[in-house]
């Protein structure tokens, strides 16, 4: 999992004008990915090691999801139910932007658009 100070360098400031950032909110995504998977690689010139769970798996749990969703949250200034991430995780980097980006758009949407209306 990341950690907190990893976590508090890719937060950006809110998106405050009502249109969905959807460049920057794929760039935190991704860099959210790289910060996370780039714990669990190994180091080539290290001698190998017994292998273990964890390094078996593949991807990205779905807690350290969440993890990520809590950086696009402070960017769009929109709170992200849990289940925004799909249960068992994701294989790569761009299953995880197939997945959680239009949900991410859909409630970014649904906020702004109940605000404009008022």
């Amino acid at each position: 999992m990341c950690s907190s100070a990893a976590m508090k360098q890719m937060k950006s400031e809110p998106a405050t004008d009502g249109h969905f950032p959807r460049e920057k909110v794929i760039g935190v995504l991704k860099e959210g990915w790289e910060r996370l998977v780039s714990f669990c690689e190994e180091d080539p010139l290290d001698p190998p090691k017994p292998k273990t769970l964890k390094s078996l798996m593949n991807g990205l749990d779905s807690i350290s999801a969440v993890e990520i969703l809590i950086s696009v949250e402070s960017l769009i200034d929109v709170k992200l139910p849990s289940d925004t991430v799909r249960a068992g995780g994701y294989k790569d980097c761009t299953d995880l932007l197939n997945d959680v980006l239009p949900k991410i758009e859909n409630r970014f949407n649904s906020k702004f658009k109940s605000t404009n209306a008022r």
